[in-house]
């Protein structure tokens, strides 16, 4: 067998593996969730129902996966991202045409009968991603409505204080359609952007904004604020903050993303001095203090 033969089997069967992985793993989360509905396994609903609420680039993925390396703790990805699918983002959760024709009919009901459902004895909190901008559409409007008026819902608003370093990110991500890197540690993956300078102040004030909605819309819920910097700054102390929050055991937890970028914004950013001095006396030069 020649090398290149060699390769192609290699890879062949590490599909082949992935593909066992999955379906393993679907197949496990089926006969607990069908188990507790049959009354076979004990199951409760006395756990937290939590969210993430955010923008892209915010650091969301980084926090969801040390969310999902405990053990007490199923937290889902942008579950309502488009209309018409849906967005598990976890190993062992699939869309069939069932879910999908109530998703898009019935949120809520999807909501309560898929994800805030009855839960095995050691899941002590529940949630999943939301983007300010997600369930615009009609039929999907009344999902934030119901969030809002959830009893006891647990709010985790992640922000990210440089704006700048965002929309970079952002433009990278679209740039090259990687919007996560799950191997390889820190990597730079892109060369140097032109940012134009309008673009950027659109973005900074729409962010703002939505910032701002997000926290008077759920002023009556149990928030935890929490920042991007602070979060990969002092990993141990925020995720003790945020295990507390949601009620579940104290247990070491790891990332299962890395940051794209790392480059220092002056590097990143081809006109950086220029963008700069167009900022200079405005609320936003902050951002340009590396």
């Amino acid at each position: 067998m020649s090398f290149k033969e060699h390769l192609k089997k290699n890879k062949a069967l590490q599909q082949a593996r992935q593909r066992y992985a999955v379906i393993k793993a679907k197949t496990q989360v089926d006969l607990m969730n069908t188990a507790i509905d049959l009354g076979l396994m004990r199951g409760h609903n006395d756990y937290t129902k939590f969210i993430i609420i955010s923008r892209g680039r915010s650091g969301t993925n980084f926090l969801r996966g040390m969310l999902n390396s405990h053990s007490q703790i199923i937290n889902f990805g942008e579950i309502f991202r488009e209309f018409g699918s849906i967005g598990w983002n976890l190993q062992g959760y699939g869309a069939d045409e069932r879910q999908k024709s109530l998703i898009r009919t019935d949120p809520i009901k999807f909501i309560d009968n898929y994800i805030y459902r009855k839960a095995s004895i050691k899941t002590k909190a529940i949630g999943f991603k939301i983007f300010y901008y997600h369930a615009q559409n009609p039929e999907w409007i009344p999902v934030w409505e119901y969030l809002q008026q959830l009893k006891d819902l647990h709010v985790i608003h992640l922000t990210r204080q440089n704006r700048l370093a965002t929309y970079l990110s952002t433009c990278i991500a679209q740039e090259t359609k990687v919007w996560s890197v799950r191997t390889g540690g820190k990597t730079t993956v892109h060369d140097s952007m032109y940012v134009k300078y309008e673009d950027c102040l659109e973005f900074f004030e729409k962010t703002e904004e939505l910032e701002n909605h997000a926290n008077l819309f759920f002023k009556n819920s149990k928030k935890l604020e929490i920042t991007y910097e602070n979060l990969s700054a002092n990993i141990d102390a925020e995720m003790e903050s945020v295990q507390n929050f949601l009620g579940v055991d104290q247990q070491s937890v790891k990332p299962a993303s890395y940051k794209q970028n790392v480059k220092p914004l002056s590097d990143g950013i081809v006109n950086y001095s220029e963008l700069k001095e167009k900022f200079s006396g405005s609320p936003w030069f902050k951002y340009f203090e590396e």
